[in-house]
């Protein structure tokens, strides 16, 4: 997708692929080469910085951290307290000149969207287009559902998910866990869940709908629902943690704690037939 930026009467001065479209670009000829010597500064706080830098460093970018505020030649991540013409919390300020790129925003959440704003505009060989961009969501909630009560899905395929999502600004993944035809997250605290609630007494879903509707224990005659390995969703896999998440743990830090288990850059939201899952930290099978 390509935005074309003009006024009327005047010839199209660039050319610029970003999703979502942003706010507002103002971009000039020529473009900032990011190369081997690019060094990356953030001024933040020390748990946005340090997420951003291992973000970062997983990207194609892969640039080095500067020791010292570099002078050129830099990517340069920095917060502050206030940022005219955005008044958004996950808005940002992107400046593209011969001496490098910097992204402002009044939040680490900001900063990390204004970090897809400058993948996007690199990946076509490392340049960044000369200019401004000040951006900011139309919208708060920004989100897709995926359905992984009727359809099983590996934990590798939902953080390419939540990968995705995050690099086109989407800040609500919603997972559909479990529905009336049984359940289908592992919470260890209730195993009444997953080795009752989870089994049917019909072999599909239509013939219990349209039957008694009764759960059965696992391994008794009859028992229909769950099978085969992965059948059940362990509630670990949906917990980002320092040992497995890797880029997309990074994808999923800028949180705000709720009716949430594992946020985007700001809520992940997981749904039951008739209320929300509640946590309020990655111990959510303890919750």
């Amino acid at each position: 997708m390509a935005l074309t930026l003009a006024s009327c009467g005047q010839q199209p001065v660039e050319e610029l692929s970003i999703i979502p479209v942003p706010l507002k670009a103002e971009l000039q000829g020529g473009a900032f080469q990011v190369n081997e010597k690019t060094q990356l500064w953030i001024e933040a706080p020390e748990a946005d910085k340090q997420q951003l830098q291992e973000y970062l460093a997983a990207s194609p970018l892969k640039l080095a951290v500067a020791a010292e505020a570099p002078s050129a030649d830099a990517i340069v991540l920095k917060q502050v307290a206030e940022l005219p013409g955005v008044n958004s919390e996950e808005g940002y300020v992107l400046t593209s000149t011969k001496k490098g790129v910097e992204v402002q925003a009044k939040t680490g959440a900001g900063l990390f969207y204004g970090v897809q704003t400058l993948l996007q505009m690199a990946a076509e060989g490392n340049k960044v287009a000369f200019g401004t961009i000040t951006d900011e969501p139309r919208f708060e909630y920004r989100g897709m559902m995926l359905d992984v009560s009727r359809h099983f899905f590996g934990l590798d395929f939902v953080k390419k998910q939540i990968d995705a999502m995050a690099y086109y600004k989407l800040n609500r993944l919603h997972i559909h866990l479990t529905d009336a035809a049984g359940w289908r997250i592992e919470i260890k605290k209730y195993p009444r869940l997953t080795n009752f609630a989870a089994w049917r007494s019909g072999k599909t879903w239509k013939e219990w709908w349209n039957g008694d509707r009764k759960y059965v224990d696992e391994g008794s005659e009859g028992a229909e629902g769950a099978s085969g390995a992965g059948a059940f969703i362990s509630s670990a896999s949906y917990i980002p943690d320092k040992s497995s998440m890797k880029v997309s743990r990074n994808a999923l830090t800028f949180a705000t704690f709720s009716t949430i288990v594992a946020p985007l850059p700001a809520q992940l939201l997981l749904s039951c037939p008739s209320f929300f899952l509640l946590a309020t930290s990655s111990n959510a099978t303890e919750q």
